[in-house]
């Protein structure tokens, strides 16, 4: 499928003129002239491009106050790639969809068949015509108050593709330029701008091959017509010395001559002569063309050089910047490879000190049975606070929400299970001992208070909870609690109070 795109420009003074073909031009084809096709629309029929600035300019002036900037272009046109098969009616399908999505009015649509180039050189057999079809469309690019549209980037993408879509063709692939960094475009600019004065260059040379081959074959055509004309004149000498031996009258040999010079005159200079004059012409018209082809290539050899120092000066630029960059890449990584180093071993030390005051104070971490710890976790739903999950006797799996500081600490080791569990659900778990107590008598609850007292859950109300008065004498034998039977509240705060308990902190 044939590609298509649009490309709009600011209207030139001569765009009028050069799509009506009312300026000759040297690169059409005046026999496929009859081919183009031109639409004018009523709203702008009869109006030059002059007339039509000129009444934006007034509509501007009298919306703003004041008169149109001179850079201002309110007047734009538009060259879209046609293929053989693109219609006008396309062309006014596609200035409707402009105008009623974008704002931009067609003034005029003009479609060229005669503009194009050769495939080969004219002097080569097999020489082929390409036409470069095409349509040029008269923008009117303001709005009802004479001010300009404010398009960007995406609606001139949009443009493209609306452009294709209509026409029946293949959209152009969208530039990549902007993708690269400064250094990167600036070397693929050069090396553009290298591959084109390069491809002028030949181009150059082809011409004044071709100057020189037409100088040569002018000059030989030239040398041709003086030998001619050389032996015009020997004949005209000899047939004048002839006539002078001859025994003619004075007048008659006069009017003989006369006649000769005549001939000479006739033949030479209105024939050979002036033709030998067109030919000096045209090969001096052919130097002056070659030494100005001449200078041009020079200048471009010179440009060619200067530009390639520029390129070569980039392209050293962009290494030094490679290997720099290269350079703090890898010293940003051992930079990495250092703190995750440190990072670990931080980590390590706080597991160890961790581990080693749990080991000098196990009563200080330790867990009542009442908690099964295989039913503790930590779930983090999608953009919420992490849940914490445990099961304790009496209350079945409960959860509560942890703070996401408590969270960051247990998974950096900074903060035990048990910690985080007596943090959250101290209640429910002295709330669980207090029932498992006060179900237990005998040695069995003097068993479950010894497994209590290893743990961070030893709270004296739950011990003591005695239904005897407090004034038992020592000896007594009330059933309710075994485990204080022969003692009293006294003699067991005493015990407590030598075995390091403060029990001043407690409500007894």
């Amino acid at each position: 499928m044939e590609k298509t795109s649009i490309n709009i420009q600011p209207m030139k003074a001569g765009s009028e003129r050069h799509n009506l073909r009312h300026k000759e031009l040297s690169y059409i084809r005046k026999d496929l002239s009859h081919l183009n096709e031109s639409w004018f629309d009523p709203r702008y029929e009869g109006k030059s491009m002059n007339e039509v600035r000129e009444d934006i300019a007034h509509r501007y002036k009298t919306a703003v106050g004041q008169k149109m900037q001179k850079t201002a272009q309110p007047l734009r046109e538009a060259v879209v790639v046609i293929g053989d098969s693109t219609t006008m009616e396309q062309l006014r399908q596609l200035a409707t969809a402009m105008e009623r999505q974008f704002g931009i009015k067609t003034m005029q649509i003009h479609i060229h068949c005669d503009e194009g180039h050769s495939t080969a050189h004219p002097s080569q057999k097999g020489e082929e015509w390409k036409p470069n079809l095409h349509a040029h469309m008269c923008l009117d690019w303001t709005k009802p108050n004479g001010k300009s549209l404010a398009l960007n980037q995406l609606h001139m993408s949009q443009l493209q593709t609306m452009t294709a879509e209509i026409l029946g063709m293949e959209r152009g692939v969208s530039s990549d330029v902007k993708h690269l960094n400064a250094v990167q475009y600036k070397n693929k600019k050069e090396a553009e701008r290298s591959l084109a004065l390069q491809q002028q260059n030949e181009n150059l040379q082809a011409e004044i091959a071709q100057c020189q081959e037409s100088n040569d074959q002018l000059r030989s055509e030239n040398e041709e017509l003086l030998q001619k004309a050389d032996l015009i004149r020997k004949t005209v000498a000899e047939l004048q010395s002839e006539v002078r031996k001859l025994k003619i009258t004075k007048k008659g040999k006069q009017a003989m001559l006369m006649g000769l010079n005549k001939v000479t005159d006739i033949f030479g200079k209105s024939d050979l002569l002036l033709e030998k004059e067109k030919l000096q012409g045209k090969v001096k018209e052919a130097e002056d063309t070659l030494a100005l082809w001449q200078g041009k290539v020079e200048k471009l050899k010179t440009d060619l050089a200067r530009r390639t120092a520029e390129r070569d000066k980039a392209l050293q630029e962009l290494a030094e910047c490679k290997e720099q960059l290269a350079k703090e890449q890898e010293e940003n990584y051992r930079q990495f490879l250092y703190i995750n180093n440190v990072s670990s071993e931080l980590r390590q030390m706080k597991r160890e000190k961790s581990a080693q005051e749990r080991a000098k104070q196990p009563r200080m971490y330790g867990i009542p049975s009442v908690v099964d710890m295989s039913k503790f976790n930590i779930m983090e739903a999608y953009q919420a606070p992490p849940s914490l999950f445990i099961g304790i006797e009496g209350y079945g799996r409960i959860s509560k929400r942890a703070e996401p500081e408590d969270v960051r600490a247990w998974r950096a080791d900074e903060i035990s299970k048990e910690e985080l569990i007596a943090k959250y659900f101290s209640r429910e778990i002295e709330v669980a001992l207090t029932r498992r107590l006060s179900r237990l008598k005998g040695a069995r609850l003097t068993a479950e208070v010894k497994n209590i007292e290893n743990t961070m859950f030893f709270r004296l109300p739950s011990i003591l909870r005695i239904p005897c008065s407090q004034n038992i004498p020592a000896g007594s034998t009330c059933g309710e609690n075994p485990n204080v039977r022969h003692r009293s509240r006294e003699e067991l705060l005493r015990e407590l109070v030598d075995q390091g308990y403060n029990v001043n902190q407690y409500k007894l």
